[in-house]
């Protein structure tokens, strides 16, 4: 198995799902349960990645991504599975990208091929910061990784 395998992932979700179930708030519907039980399995082939490439990811994004908080250096498509839902804003690097780029294909594509596409994620979850309920967060990804992680 290759190790950007969960990139490839990330694609065919893209594609395979309306982006509106991968950014919609938490809702009570058959669309977000789909979109939830589809997230849990590729945390569960995440998982699998991690135990058998340890070398391929820091000890802190593993530890991360277990405990559910975004850390410096994931990639926008390991944010999102640790974090959950998200809203996003992507300037696509124009030497990259057509105009007409769609920003989910160049939010997943950072995980392979990073480049100077700018792109913002803003979660609300109760995981990022632990015993202090639900909080909105954005994380700014330059160059294919989280560089800084603002509260809200």
């Amino acid at each position: 198995m290759n190790v950007h395998r969960y990139a490839a992932l990330a694609l065919c979700a893209c594609l395979a799902a309306p982006a509106q179930q991968l950014m919609a708030e938490p809702a009570e519907s058959a669309a977000s349960d789909a979109a939830a039980e589809r997230d849990a399995k590729l945390r569960r082939e995440m998982e699998q990645i991690f135990e058998k490439y340890p070398d391929k990811f820091s000890r802190e994004i593993r530890q991360g991504f277990a405990d559910r908080q975004v850390v410096i250096g994931m990639d926008p498509y390991l944010a999102h599975l640790t974090a959950g839902a998200f809203t996003y804003k992507v300037e696509a690097d124009p030497s990259k990208w057509p105009g007409h780029a769609d920003p989910m294909q160049v939010m997943w594509a950072q995980a392979r091929r990073p480049d100077d596409s700018k792109i913002a994620m803003t979660f609300d979850n109760a995981t990022q910061y632990p015993g202090q309920g639900k909080v909105r967060f954005t994380v700014l990804i330059e160059q294919g990784k989280v560089k800084e992680i603002r509260r809200m």
